[in-house]
């Protein structure tokens, strides 16, 4: 019996990521890559951002402990606030994060996360 490499190993894993993502999300698989990020480009925001983290824990038994979703998603709600904050960031330059002042989440930070089995950030010393 062949053992499977790790490279097949974290292909697999990355597939499983990408699957439960466009599942969460109701989202293609093909629209999502390694770099595709929750925020920008998959548009997933307040709740719904802090529900997929939750979910995504549980599903690849991940420590979310140090994740804090604030720091990645913006508030739940609407109103005169939400709507005066969104004028505020829509006229600012960069990714959609830069301008929300938000941090990105990769596809890339839940794979790794999986694999280590606790929350991975980018400023985590790898």
């Amino acid at each position: 019996m062949r053992r499977r490499s790790r490279g097949q190993s974290m292909r697999s894993l990355a597939k499983r990521v990408i699957a439960f993502v466009a599942k969460e999300l109701g989202v293609r698989a093909d629209r999502i890559s390694p770099q595709t990020t929750i925020f920008g480009d998959l548009n997933t925001d307040g709740d719904d951002g802090d529900e997929l983290l939750e979910a995504f824990g549980r599903e690849f038994s991940v420590d979310m402990s140090q994740c804090d979703p604030s720091r990645h998603f913006g508030p739940e709600g609407s109103g005169p606030q939400a709507l005066a904050t969104w004028i505020v960031h829509a006229s600012r330059s960069g990714s959609p994060e830069q301008r929300a002042g938000l941090k990105p989440i990769t596809i890339s930070n839940l794979i790794r996360s999986a694999e280590s089995g606790r929350w991975v950030d980018d400023d985590d010393s790898q």
